[in-house]
C-alpha cells in the first residue's frame, strides 16, 4: 500500500515539473512573440507549434512514469504546476527572456551588418571598376557638348 501511494505522490510531482515545464514553453513563445512582430499567420503556426511540443512533453512523461496510463491527480498536478509557474515564475522568466531575446536580435543584426559590410569591402575594387567602365563607355558614345551618338546597328 505504502508503495502505491509513493508511486502516486512521485508522478504528481512530476506532473507538477511538467506543468512547469508547459509555461516554461509559453514564455518562450510569448518573449520571442515581444521581440520579434510577427504577422498573424506566424502567430498561428506558433499557436500550433505551442499545442504540439506541450502534447509531447506529458505524453512522454506519462509513458515514462505511468506506462502511458493517465489518471484524474494527473492532470491535477499539471494543472497545479502551470499555475505554480504563471503565479510565482513566470514574469522572471519572462523577463530574462526578453533580455535574451533581445540581446540574440541585437548580436545577429551586429553580425549580418558586419557580413556586409565585409561584403562591401570585398566587392568594392569590383563596383569601382564597374563604375569606372560605365564612366569610359559614357564619355565614348557623347559628343563634346554632351549629346549622344546614336548609333546604326
Amino acid at each position: 500500500m505504502d508503495d502505491i501511494l509513493y508511486n502516486q505522490i512521485r508522478v504528481l510531482i512530476v506532473f507538477n515539473i511538467t506543468g512547469i515545464i508547459i509555461g516554461l514553453i509559453f514564455d518562450f513563445f510569448r518573449a520571442q512573440r515581444r521581440a520579434i512582430k510577427t504577422i498573424n499567420f506566424i502567430t498561428y503556426i506558433q499557436d500550433v507549434l505551442f499545442w504540439i511540443l506541450s502534447g509531447i512533453v506529458i505524453i512522454i512523461s506519462a509513458i515514462t512514469y505511468t506506462n502511458g496510463e493517465i489518471r484524474s491527480y494527473m492532470v491535477l498536478g499539471l494543472i497545479v504546476g502551470v499555475v505554480f509557474y504563471f503565479t510565482l515564475l513566470s514574469k522572471y522568466v519572462l523577463s530574462l527572456a526578453s533580455c535574451i531575446a533581445n540581446y540574440m536580435i541585437k548580436l545577429v543584426s551586429y553580425i549580418t551588418s558586419f557580413i556586409f559590410k565585409w561584403i562591401k569591402i570585398m566587392f568594392s575594387p569590383i563596383t569601382k571598376l564597374f563604375n569606372y567602365l560605365k564612366k569610359v563607355i559614357i564619355k565614348q558614345k557623347t559628343l563634346p557638348n554632351n549629346k549622344k551618338i546614336l548609333e546604326k546597328e
